[in-house]
C-alpha cells in the first residue's frame, strides 16, 4: 500500500496518510507524495475542499522520522538533513498558503510533524480521540515545522508551555489552546465528510470564496466544542508562569508556585528536557516574534542543521524512539 493515497470522492480531494504501523511517521517519500498530492488536488477544478486524513485507528502523524534523521546525523549525511527539511517545511508553507479550503481530520496522535500538516491549515478538526503535542525538548530538538510562528500565535502564551515541556492537550484541549479549530466527536465525522463531499459550487460565479464558506458553515454547524472553565482557569494561570524568553526566569515562576500541581508537574518536565532545546527555542522564538511564517521556516531551516549536529539530538532519539529508556544523558 502506497504511504499516501490520494484520491477524489465528489468535491472533496483527499490525502490520507497511510502508514500505521509507523504511526505516519514522516518520511522524504511521503512528504514529497503529500506535495504533489496538494498540488494536483489544488490543479483539479473538480476538487473544491482538500481533506487531510489516516488510516491508522491510533495516529493522525507521530510527526517527523526521528530516528532515520538520527542516523543521517551519525552519517555526517548533512546533505539528505537538509534536502529532508528544505522539503518537509515547502510543504508546511503550501499548505498554508492552499488557495482551497483544507481540512485536517485530527482523529488519534498528532504531534510535532503531524502538527506542520494540520495547524498551518484553516480548518483542524478534533475528535475526543485527538492529542497533539509538540515533544521536541524530549529529544534535544526544537519545534520546527513553523512552530516559531504558530506557536507564537496561540492564545494565552500556550505555545510556550507546549514547546517547553512537551505537555500533549486532549480532546476539546485541543481548541482552546488554538491548536484545533472546531470538535467534533469520532462518530460524526462520517457524516461531516459527507457534506463535505456533496458540496457543489457549479452555479456559482466565485467557487473559491464559496468554498471557504460553505466549508466554514458546515463545520460550525457540526461543531459541538464547549469551554471548559477549570481548564480556561489554568491556562489563564500558566500564561502567567511562561512569560518571556528566559527558560531560568519561567523555572523560578515554577518553583515559586511549588504549592500548586500544575507547576511541580511542569516544573519537573523542564528539568527532564534538553536544555540546549531549551535555549535554542527561547533564542528562535525572540528572533522570530513576529514575523511571517516563511521568514520563521527560513531561520528554522538554519537552525534545523545546526540542531542535528549537537550531540543531544542523537542521544535524546536514541533514549526515547531508539533504546526507548528514557533516560537521556543531555550535555
Amino acid at each position: 500500500m502506497s504511504s499516501i493515497v490520494v484520491e477524489r470522492v465528489g468535491s472533496v480531494g483527499y490525502l490520507t496518510l497511510s502508514q500505521p504501523a509507523s504511526l505516519n511517521a514522516l518520511t522524504q517519500v511521503m512528504v514529497d507524495a503529500l506535495r504533489e498530492g496538494l498540488q494536483q488536488h489544488e490543479n483539479n477544478s473538480d476538487v473544491h475542499v482538500v481533506v487531510l486524513r489516516s488510516a491508522s485507528e491510533r495516529a493522525f502523524c507521530a510527526g517527523g522520522d526521528m530516528k532515520q534523521i538520527r542516523q543521517l546525523a551519525l552519517d555526517g549525511n548533512t546533505q539528505a538533513i537538509e534536502h529532508f527539511f528544505t522539503q518537509e517545511y515547502a510543504l508546511n508553507l503550501a499548505i498554508a498558503t492552499s488557495e482551497k479550503p483544507y481540512v485536517s481530520l485530527i482523529d488519534g496522535v498528532a504531534m510535532g510533524g503531524g502538527l506542520g500538516l494540520s495547524v498551518h491549515g484553516k480548518f483542524r478538526i478534533a475528535t475526543e480521540r485527538a492529542l497533539m503535542a509538540m515533544p521536541e525538548s524530549r529529544i534535544g530538538f526544537f519545534p520546527d515545522v513553523g512552530g516559531s510562528y504558530f506557536l507564537q500565535h496561540l492564545p494565552l502564551n500556550c505555545g510556550t508551555w507546549l514547546a517547553l515541556t512537551a505537555t500533549a492537550v486532549r480532546a476539546q484541549q485541543t481548541v482552546s489552546t488554538g491548536l484545533a479549530t472546531h470538535f467534533v466527536s469520532h462518530d460524526e465525522l462520517p457524516a461531516l465528510v459527507q457534506q463535505l463531499e456533496n458540496i457543489n459550487l457549479s452555479t456559482t460565479q466565485n467557487a473559491t470564496e464559496t468554498a471557504f464558506t460553505l466549508v466554514q458553515q458546515l463545520l460550525d454547524k457540526a461543531n459541538t466544542f464547549a469551554t471548559d472553565a477549570q481548564f480556561t482557569s489554568l491556562l489563564e494561570q500558566r500564561a502567567q508562569w511562561f512569560e518571556g524568553y528566559d527558560v531560568e526566569a519561567i523555572k523560578n515562576q515554577l518553583q515559586a508556585a511549588q504549592n500548586n500541581e500544575d507547576a511541580v508537574a511542569l516544573l519537573a518536565k523542564i528539568n527532564s528536557g534538553s536544555p540546549h532545546s531549551y535555549a535554542i527555542t527561547l533564542s528562535l522564538f525572540k528572533r522570530t516574534h513576529g514575523l511571517s511564517l516563511q521568514q520563521c521556516l527560513d531561520e528554522e531551516l538554519t537552525l534545523a542543521k545546526e540542531a542535528c549536529t549537537h550531540p543531544d539530538l542523537a542521544e535524546g532519539v536514541r533514549a526515547v524512539l531508539v533504546d526507548k529508556d528514557h533516560k537521556p544523558q543531555w550535555r
